[in-house]
């Protein structure tokens, strides 16, 4: 990263103010020989940089992960434009060729600010240049997840291919991301496994082939058992596998039924179907190991409280969840018996106050938000409304800051502390977790 080290000494930043998130981990040891503080709310430290900006007289930059966390500069972009400041936002992307696949946080951020910026970069890190420096100056630096880049494609095939490809597959696995039931069944009974997420409200379906947990999907993908991925439906699968897919499993075929948007950089697109013509295979019970004892054993980590919640939860209520961590749990502990909506289209974190308190204006059940503690923090400011639905309950998990990044490995700075509670705040019950407890959890819940 010499090249944005060079650019950087020439700007000569009076300060680098670093928004948390794994895309822009990587940027860290560069960014290090400058004055760095660590924030978590884009939106602010953007202002906050403008603010630093008109004393110091001195451009400084702002350093995000991508996604929607780009989207939250515009505000002070815009300000920084029609006031003649020096920001710089430097926004970490995705590689090019996922930028019209709906891949998890690659949306196109090339040209967010482009009324609003004097100059601009957009490219791999390793090739940023600035003709001539001035600002506003938005630098959106692509960085990828394996050495060797390709170019997205998504080629459409016909029935009969897709037939020929699924009756040479030896153990093709269907992930469902919200598409028609009957296709899922017809798969299923044509011999496919499948894994369902909880957020597509599922709740009759044979356990022939299913797999219940995201663990053992991701498992059978290191194994070799899976050859032939069937994506169904519009919408980007949450799993953790499905990033894979674009890095370490490239080599597996992913066919995308009813949709163009794959949410990897290739894939086949199949649009018309008849899945009663397709041979059937063997279809088998996959043993998966048992949670219950671990949500025993560490009843104060963050799997366990949410399990907690479900069970207060009744069958009629709704639940709305939260980016990224509470998804992830309510999957792993899910009994798919309840209405679940979420926010997964741009992954952001920013929000999702707001859009649970949009489902519960339009509904006369009682909504359910489980959010975590950074999540509510952007958007806090909704709690003060006149307007709160006496209908929405937030469940907050407090865990003071971002572990998540412990979880990917990240740097430490990137979890941003803080003290903040919640339990005096109206509408709110706060959960505090055990961080040692959900640790352990996670060590036993891998080694199963």
């Amino acid at each position: 990263m010499k090249r944005l080290f060079d650019l950087l000494e020439q700007i000569n930043p009076y300060k680098i103010l670093i928004c948390a998130g794994n895309r822009n981990a990587p940027l860290l040891d560069t960014l290090k020989h400058w004055d760095c503080e660590y924030h978590w709310d884009e939106r602010s430290a953007a202002f906050m940089a403008i603010g630093m900006m008109k004393v110091v007289k001195r451009p400084v930059v702002i350093c995000t992960t991508s996604g929607t966390a780009v989207a939250e500069c515009l505000p002070a972009m815009i300000e920084a434009f029609y006031s003649d400041e020096k920001l710089v936002v430097l926004s970490a992307d995705r590689p090019s060729r996922l930028r019209n696949s709906r891949a998890p946080q690659a949306i196109d951020q090339t040209q967010i600010f482009s009324s609003f910026n004097t100059c601009s970069y957009s490219g791999p890190v390793e090739n940023v240049s600035i003709p001539q420096i001035s600002f506003p100056m938005h630098l959106n630096v692509e960085i990828d997840d394996i050495e060797t880049n390709y170019e997205c494609v998504h080629e459409k095939i016909d029935f009969e291919e897709f037939k020929s490809l699924f009756e040479k597959s030896l153990a093709p696995m269907t992930v469902h991301s919200g598409g028609d039931v009957n296709i899922l069944r017809d798969l299923q009974k044509s011999g496919s496994r499948i894994f369902i997420e909880a957020s597509d409200n599922i709740t009759q379906l044979s356990n022939v082939g299913h797999i219940r947990y995201e663990k053992t999907l991701i498992n059978l993908l290191n194994e070799d058992k899976v050859d032939l991925i069937i994506k169904l439906g519009n919408t980007t699968p949450s799993t953790k596998a499905w990033r894979l897919l674009d890095t370490k499993f490239g080599h597996i075929p992913v066919v995308s039924i009813g949709s163009d948007f794959s949410g990897v950089g290739r894939a086949l697109v199949l649009k018309n179907y008849d899945f009663n013509q397709l041979d059937h295979k063997e279809s088998y019970e996959i043993e998966e190991a048992s949670l219950d004892p671990l949500l025993a054993k560490y009843p104060k980590s963050e799997p366990a409280i949410i399990n907690n919640i479900q069970n207060k939860i009744s069958s009629d209520e709704i639940v709305f969840l939260g980016n990224s961590m509470p998804i992830r749990y309510w999957q792993l502990v899910s009994r798919f018996n309840h209405k679940i909506y979420y926010n997964r289209g741009a992954n952001g974190i920013d929000g999702l106050l707001a859009t649970a308190m949009g489902v519960a204006k339009e509904s006369s059940k009682v909504v359910n938000l489980i959010i975590g503690d950074l999540s509510l923090l952007y958007d806090s400011n909704n709690l003060w409304s006149e307007k709160f639905p006496e209908n929405l309950k937030v469940h907050c998990i407090n865990n003071g800051g971002g572990q998540i990044f412990k979880r990917v490995k990240a740097p430490s700075e990137l979890i941003t502390p803080h003290r903040f509670r919640f339990e005096n705040l109206p509408f709110v019950t706060e959960y505090i977790p055990d961080n040692n407890q959900t640790e352990k959890f996670w060590d036993d819940w891998n080694s199963l």
